[in-house]
């Protein structure tokens, strides 16, 4: 268990610092760039995205998942992983001007040709950062990806600030890349050349085609609203949009995505080990939930102060943007998991299942609200949310044997702490406001409400809380 707190340290650490110079390089950027200008990017990002998904086909999931790792496998996975990055990438230069049609923007072209070239970088570092991932190297993960994310960051803001407006972004993504490659390189493991026999290149695409389906249709619905706002409803409301979304990916960056690359790794070493992953899971929406659901709550309720602090009054546009994301976001925080359990339990056939019933009702709900209206793709975007909850833990819950029953039972902490920081956040904003006012008030408020979080924690005796002690530098009383 050591290894795992050990491992889930350094993931945090480099999440967290990927979040603040990410942070510090989006206020610098909000400055210099208008909404319009970050649309354009953020459209082709949202491709691009997608596009990665496909590239990686299922790769990454199969290296950590894979219990005999030989170097015939890891020479396999390089295969796999070089063609569909070079066939994406081909395909991305090849149609960069029918898509930029499709939008009837000519200036995405010269973007979805920049970011094509990351996939030509792409498979010599892909394969060497799952294998350290594998072998929970999170020490040397740090290092890559936070270089990566300064190199990028730094470049952005100069290319911003000599004028290369949206091309900035593009650049900026792609000397990320070439970082995450060089450095991969440098920190890679040791493999014998091995000539794979088809078989096993077979037995790559095999696991790819489930595992990478599932990711690139969830993926594809997650960035749908970006693309039919583009399509519809303008660059600038992709760009309010995109600032109000990247708000949200504060958590998911800071807390999902600092627990993923540990969770996989460890649920599988503890199923070889015979062990019941049930309670983990339990314990685990436990602790998300707890998390989530308040601070997307404090989010929500002082999104325009947020935002015209962080970014100024050209961005306040994106404070009732950022309402409807916190509901859609509290709601897949309780599920995000569930897919990663069931892989770890060899269920992917279930998860594929699950994905592809949920994903296509999502995709037809935003779908349909994208002839409505843009308020209506938010709405069908909450509510693709809930349904999705409700259908994925139809089938996680039945599949680890455990009742709806003691699933409400874990989700009674959270909902009486997120209960008690609404009251508190209701009582003390408008107590505050009267002689307080600007960034006095937000910080006032932020610690009056860390500090109630915590109290709240506290008293339903939540182990969360004895996490939060472990990691100070003195002890609990």
């Amino acid at each position: 268990m050591d290894s795992v707190k050990k491992s889930l340290l350094f993931s945090f650490s480099q999440k967290y610092s990927e979040i603040l110079v990410g942070f510090v390089s989006t206020l610098i950027l909000a400055r210099l760039l208008t909404p319009e200008e970050v649309g354009i990017y953020s459209v082709i990002a949202t491709i691009t995205v997608v596009a990665h998904m496909v590239r990686d086909f299922g790769v990454s999931n199969y290296i950590v998942q894979e219990r005999e790792l030989t170097d015939e496998k890891v020479v396999s996975a390089f295969l796999v992983t070089f063609f569909w990055s070079y066939t994406i990438g081909l395909s991305l230069f090849c149609f960069s001007m029918p898509i930029a049609n499709f939008f009837e923007r000519s200036e995405l072209q010269s973007v979805v040709l920049v970011s094509s070239l990351g996939f030509a970088f792409i498979p010599f570092g892909s394969v060497s950062l799952n294998l350290l991932r594998k072998d929970m190297q999170f020490k040397k993960l740090f290092f890559i990806n936070v270089s990566s994310v300064v190199v990028s960051s730094i470049l952005s803001i100069t290319l911003a600030y000599l004028g290369f407006s949206y091309m900035s972004l593009a650049w900026g993504s792609l000397s990320g890349i070439v970082t995450i490659v060089v450095l991969s390189s440098f920190f890679r493991q040791r493999v014998k050349i091995a000539i794979p026999r088809w078989s096993v290149i077979t037995s790559v695409f095999s696991f790819g085609t489930k595992s990478s389906y599932i990711s690139v249709i969830s993926m594809f619905v997650n960035q749908l609203p970006e693309i039919l706002i583009a399509k519809f409803h303008g660059m600038i409301n992709v760009g309010l949009y995109s600032r109000a979304n990247g708000l949200i990916k504060i958590f998911n960056m800071g807390v999902l995505q600092g627990i993923f690359p540990v969770l996989l790794p460890h649920l599988v070493n503890k199923l070889k080990s015979g062990s019941d992953i049930k309670e983990d899971f339990l314990q685990t929406i436990e602790f998300i939930t707890t998390l989530a659901w308040p601070f997307f709550l404090f989010l929500s309720f002082f999104s325009t102060e947020i935002i015209q602090f962080l970014f100024g009054e050209q961005w306040v546009g994106a404070s009732p943007i950022l309402n409807f994301l916190c509901v859609a976001a509290a709601a897949a925080a309780v599920y995000s998991f569930n897919s990663q359990v069931l892989i770890s339990k060899g269920l992917i056939n279930l998860d594929v299942k699950t994905q592809t019933i949920s994903q296509v009702f999502s995709a037809s709900f935003l779908l349909m609200g994208a002839f409505w209206g843009f308020k209506f793709i938010l709405m069908a975007l909450i509510l693709s949310r809930f349904f999705t909850l409700s259908l994925s833990f139809h089938y996680c819950l039945k599949a680890l044997g455990i009742k709806v029953s003691e699933l409400l039972v874990v989700l009674t902490k959270p909902v009486v702490v997120t209960g008690v920081c609404f009251l508190c956040i209701e009582m003390l904003s408008a107590a505050m406001a009267v002689a307080l006012s600007g960034l006095v008030y937000l910080l006032a408020c932020s610690a009056v409400y860390t500090l109630v979080w915590l109290a709240s924690i506290y008293a339903v005796r939540s182990k969360l809380f004895d996490i939060i002690c472990g990691l100070l530098p003195f002890k609990r009383l």
